[in-house]
């Protein structure tokens, strides 16, 4: 244990310090956002099958992010971050992209499930390795 760690630090639930995870479920309606069910968190379409997802801050560092679809039209789909300004906005910009790679809206019904891990706390920048 590095001599700067706290020793009344609890240890880790994960291998990830003060990880602080946000769930979220987007039903989509064809062009449109149709709901999403997040608890502090703002979720934007800015164009076809482009999004922001708005944290209620900003977060040192992106510990996780995992997406799963359920499709009521067969259609594949799968979501891309193509922006992580989590440490400055707080936001992340993604997208629906089908398997061809083109960013498209979801059809109507689709569902997003979104989790999404992020920590403030500086003690992760140990396991920080360069290779």
């Amino acid at each position: 244990m590095p001599a700067y760690q706290p020793v009344l630090a609890q240890p880790p639930k994960s291998n990830v310090y003060d990880e602080e995870l946000f769930r979220l479920v987007v039903v989509f309606g064809a062009a449109v956002l149709a709901s999403y069910f997040g608890k502090d968190l703002v979720l934007v379409r800015n164009s076809a099958g482009n999004f922001t997802l708005t944290l209620p801050q900003p977060y040192r560092r992106l510990t996780s992010l995992s997406g799963m679809f359920r499709d009521a039209t067969g259609a594949v789909f799968f979501p891309v971050l193509v922006t992580n300004a989590v440490d400055t906005t707080g936001t992340l910009i993604f997208e629906t992209r089908t398997e061809a790679g083109v960013a498209t809206d979801p059809a109507t019904g689709d569902e997003l499930y979104l989790t999404v891990g992020v920590s403030r706390n500086v003690l992760n920048d140990e396991y920080v390795t360069t290779v």
